[in-house]
C-alpha cells in the first residue's frame, strides 16, 4: 500500500499550521497521516485572530506522557497524566480529546477542572470551545463543584434629594 511508518527519538518538534508539538519519540504512519508521540509531550495552539482582530480559537496547552495526533485533521487523544492549560480553565482527567474542526474538548475517565475560584470534579466534560458551552457528567460519583464567593460589603444608601 506505500505506507511508512518513520520513528523520530530525542527531543522530537513538529510544527503544524497553528500546533506545535514536542515530545521525546514520534512515530509517524504516512498512509493514515497519524502519529504517536511519547515521552514528555507537549502541544501548544497558538491563539488565532481574524482580520478584525477577534479571536477565532483560543489558545491551549497540553502536557501528557502520548499524544495521539491526526495530523491532516488536527484531532488529538492525550493519555498518561494529560493536563490542560486554556484560557478559562486548567483541567486534568485519564484522557483528553480534542477534535479541532468542532472545537470539542473532552476530559474523561475521571476529570478534575478548576475555572477562577471555582473546582469541578466528575467522571466526563465536555467542552464546545466554539460556543464556550460545557456538560459535565458526574457517573456512579456525585458530580461536585466547588465555588468560592466573595461576600460585597453592603454600602448605607444615601438620603434621596427629598430626605427620604
Amino acid at each position: 500500500d506505500g505506507s511508512r511508518e518513520i520513528i523520530f527519538r530525542d527531543e522530537v518538534f513538529l510544527t503544524h499550521e497553528d500546533l506545535k508539538v514536542t515530545g521525546d519519540q514520534f512515530c509517524f504512519n504516512t498512509a493514515e497521516e497519524s502519529g504517536t508521540f511519547s515521552g514528555h509531550v507537549v502541544l501548544e495552539r497558538e491563539e488565532s485572530r481574524d482580520e478584525q482582530g477577534e479571536v477565532v480559537k483560543e489558545g491551549l496547552r497540553l502536557v501528557c506522557g502520548n499524544l495521539y495526533l491526526q495530523t491532516k485533521v488536527k484531532n488529538v487523544i492525550a493519555t498518561e497524566a494529560p493536563r490542560i492549560e486554556h484560557a478559562d480553565f486548567t483541567g486534568s482527567g485519564e484522557t483528553i480529546s480534542y477534535r479541532d474542526e468542532e472545537e470539542k474538548l473532552t476530559i474523561s475517565g475521571g476529570f478534575h477542572l478548576l475555572m477562577d475560584q471555582d473546582e469541578l470534579l466528575g467522571e466526563e466534560i465536555c467542552f464546545d470551545l466554539k460556543q464556550k458551552t460545557f456538560e459535565a457528567q458526574r457517573g456512579a460519583t456525585p458530580l461536585e463543584m466547588r465555588i468560592e464567593i466573595e461576600e460585597k460589603e453592603e454600602t448605607p444608601e444615601e438620603p434621596g434629594p427629598g430626605g427620604q
